[in-house]
């Protein structure tokens, strides 16, 4: 069992006119390159976005909210679909995990894989109905588009910054740096953050030296006094069970699950985001026929 040392920080400067997350997630992003034994070019792609959905789950607050961000293109990704429960507990499922980028071009721009296309971020949050908000893709790259995302769709001032390094033995690095304007940023404010923004050098060279998430935080806070509010544990995690597959079963519908019965060899699930296999007999899916 992987024993992850990845975080995410929270943190305000101005006052509290900014907010600040940072994320350190060398571990996450070698599992999920584990799991899916996704080809460097994939594991790079995979894991920027894998960052963005921690980020995008920061803010859940109670134990049973999720939330999930999809890419959806026309360049040969298709899509990727990232969720992150309570907890930073995140997983992902990638439909093409072996593609690899044209010869000649680096892990920098990787707009060549995703093309033209959009992201749909669902919050699901208790009882309350879920909430969708969506938008274009920008470029193609992960932090890009995600600022462009939180910044239109969301109407919240922000900056991001991922940065996932890898080398022959795998999974060096891999990181990200999040700030966010906060009511009562004016503009002076503002124009500070984005001078900040723009001075700020690639991640890529600090988490290869081991900085911590804190650390990122503070190479762009500058001289500004910083107030850390929280230090939380991330991981990759799926929280599937044959259970649940079970119940996935069922919610196929009487006649789907009586053809699925009728199969001597019974039936084998899948799961898209750990790739753990369910096997279920024939005799198994016949209870669970007559149990619906």
């Amino acid at each position: 069992m992987l024993e992850y040392r990845d975080e995410l920080v929270r943190a305000v400067m101005m006052g509290g006119k900014a907010r600040l997350l940072a994320v350190t997630a060398r571990d996450s992003v070698s599992e999920l390159a584990r799991v899916h034994a996704l080809s460097p070019t994939m594991t790079v792609a995979g894991g920027r976005w894998l960052i963005c959905g921690i980020f995008a789950g920061a803010d859940l607050k109670g134990e049973t909210d999720a939330v999930n961000v999809t890419v959806q293109c026309d360049g040969p990704v298709e899509a990727l679909t990232t969720v992150c429960d309570y907890g930073n507990r995140v997983r992902q499922s990638v439909l093409h995990p072996h593609l690899e980028l044209p010869e000649g071009e680096n892990y920098r721009d990787l707009s060549a894989l995703f093309g033209k296309g959009m992201m749909r971020v669902t919050r699901t949050q208790g009882e309350m109905r879920p909430w969708m908000g969506t938008c274009d893709l920008l470029s193609g790259n992960a932090g890009d588009d995600f600022a462009y995302y939180l910044t239109t769709s969301e109407q919240v001032n922000s900056f991001v910054s991922l940065s996932v390094e890898i080398d022959r033995g795998g999974v060096v690095a891999a990181g990200g740096l999040l700030v966010q304007a906060l009511p009562g940023c004016e503009e002076e404010d503002l124009d500070y953050l984005e001078v900040r923004a723009q001075g700020m050098p690639p991640l890529s060279f600090f988490l290869r030296e081991g900085f911590t998430a804190a650390q990122l935080i503070e190479l762009f806070a500058g001289r500004s006094a910083v107030e850390y509010l929280a230090t939380e544990q991330v991981a990759y995690s799926c929280p599937c069970s044959r259970s649940r597959m079970s119940r996935n079963l069922i919610a196929l519908g009487r006649e789907q699950l009586s053809e699925l019965a009728a199969d001597p060899e019974g039936i084998e699930l899948v799961c898209w985001f750990c790739q753990t296999r369910y096997k279920f007999s024939r005799a198994e899916v016949s209870e669970l026929l007559a149990a619906r």
